[in-house]
């Protein structure tokens, strides 16, 4: 009885040491995914995550990595790793205005980029709060420009620029009111230019 109890505690001590180990190299396996994921294109990304979770960078290193990507690079899988780091610390969310301008400026097709700008500019407690929006408003009119020369103009993001803008001249948040241009929004036009100079007015305060 006493060998079987000594045999049974080497069996149980073998067991957990095999966990043990199997628990480190999954560890280990799971380090190098995050490396892998970090560094190679956004191809092999969606390759190595199957593209259903968006990239976390959850070391200081692997932001900084993230960071520099996106300043040299524009590489979209960093900027989506940063839009979700900076979703969980929003004391630290105006960073990723400079970062989504980046973008806005290495894409050519930079719609989504041009909204996400709109919407970090909205949340911003920032003290350049106007500047930053007529920014914004500047980019969203200089994106509608472009959707009559693209095949396809049913573009969600083209809708929703115009929703947004009509917004802005309905309520005269950053520009002077205007019903007539809102409407004119509404009804699909992309000429903001155009229009305003018809209005003889400005399209954005002094």
């Amino acid at each position: 009885m006493k060998r079987i109890a000594i045999l049974l505690s080497f069996f149980i001590v073998f067991i957990s040491c095999a966990n043990k180990v199997k628990e480190e190299e999954k560890v280990e396996e799971t380090e190098n995914q995050q490396v892998a994921v970090d560094t190679v294109s956004e191809e092999k990304y969606q390759q190595i995550s199957g593209g259903e979770e968006p990239y976390y960078p959850k070391t200081e290193e692997a932001l900084k990595r993230c960071q520099k990507r996106v300043r040299e690079e524009g590489d979209a899988i960093s900027y989506w790793g940063l839009e979700v780091y900076y979703g969980k610390n929003p004391h630290l969310e105006n960073e990723m205005i400079g970062y989504t301008e980046i973008m806005i400026k290495k894409k050519e097709r930079n719609e989504p980029y041009i909204m996400n700008y709109y919407e970090y500019v909205k949340r911003s407690k920032s003290e350049n709060k106007t500047e930053l929006m007529k920014r914004a408003i500047k980019y969203m009119k200089d994106m509608l420009k472009r959707e009559e020369k693209l095949e396809n103009e049913s573009d969600f993001y083209y809708f929703l620029t115009r929703s947004v803008l009509s917004d802005i001249y309905r309520e005269g948040t950053y520009v002077p009111r205007d019903t007539v241009i809102a409407e004119y929004l509404d009804a699909g036009g992309n000429n903001l230019d155009s229009i305003i100079r018809v209005r003889q007015v400005r399209h954005v305060k002094k």
